[in-house]
């Protein structure tokens, strides 16, 4: 089973690179995305979703882990235990996000305990989980420089002439056609896949998790679709760099982490101490973006 792809570390690579989570910032609001990667911005109490996120994603790598060892653990709460030593030693490295409330916990054992119980794992093979990847697929800059892309494929399975690019996804409701349309997540990882190990996948497994249900769905990728996500992907890293910094008003402003400080320079005040006191700055993407420009 693969733990990691051949590619470049983050640590070790200097120059720009781009991200699905930074594209979604980019094309919602630029603004936005001033604050969160040039600003290198994020909350100092991040928001709980992403813990539950985090928690959701640990106790399912965990499980294919132990299951490509031969140790096919269905327990929960075994499970779950060895999740929370994971975060307990995240938090001791300084992840903020590394711990989840009680109460989405329970939620998560019990949702996933019966997506476990329905699960079919009989021939199945785990390639990878939780794979990280920095991989040129031929985004540029304006000064024709390499912008490889980053990310995390959640986990790559195997079943006979099959394989599936997995995708674990937490929602408060199903998506819709239109959400399936225009996910370019799994599109774009299948991509990666086919580009670093020469195998072009069967398409997508979007596991998805509610509060009190679970569900999957698959989704297929055409080579149209992929080269047209990468247009789409190469115009955004051209807009990055030319660093429109309008805001977007939208619905979604209420609910945006930036909320508070957009407003208040909105209106013409000081953010610096709403900046100071309620944000932390990631040194490392406010050089990225130093070196960029």
């Amino acid at each position: 089973m693969l733990t990691n792809l051949d590619t470049p570390s983050i640590e070790e690579w200097q120059g720009p690179k781009y991200s699905l989570s930074e594209h979604a910032t980019l094309t919602r609001c630029k603004k936005k995305h001033d604050y969160a990667y040039r600003q290198g911005l994020s909350p100092a109490s991040p928001p709980s979703y992403l813990s539950k996120g985090k928690y959701l994603h640990l106790l399912l790598a965990t499980y294919l882990t132990r299951f490509s060892n031969g140790d096919d653990v269905r327990n929960v709460e075994e499970l779950s235990s060895d999740v929370l030593e994971q975060l307990s030693q995240a938090r001791l490295d300084g992840d903020p996000t590394a711990t989840v409330a009680e109460s989405d916990r329970v939620e998560i054992n019990r949702v996933v305990a019966d997506y476990l119980s329905h699960l079919d794992m009989d021939g199945v093979t785990v390639e990878g989980v939780e794979l990280e990847f920095l991989v040129d697929i031929d985004l540029r800059t304006l000064d024709d420089e390499i912008v490889p892309l980053h990310g995390f494929i959640d986990a790559v399975l195997r079943k006979g002439d099959e394989l599936w690019i997995v995708e674990h996804k937490t929602a408060g409701r199903a998506w819709s056609q239109g959400n399936f349309q225009f996910a370019y997540q799994g599109r774009v990882y299948a991509d990666v896949w086919k580009e670093l190990m020469g195998e072009a996948p069967t398409g997508i497994l979007y596991n998805f998790f509610y509060p009190k249900a679970h569900d999957t769905k698959m989704v297929f990728v055409t080579e149209a679709e992929s080269l047209i996500i990468r247009e789409e992907l190469q115009a955004a890293v051209e807009m990055r760099e030319a660093a429109y910094l309008t805001r977007e008003p939208h619905w979604g402003c209420t609910e945006c982490w930036f909320r508070n400080i957009c407003v208040t320079e909105m209106y013409g005040g000081d953010s610096s101490s709403l900046i100071g006191t309620e944000y932390v700055v990631d040194e490392a993407k406010v050089a990225r973006f130093q070196v960029e420009d």
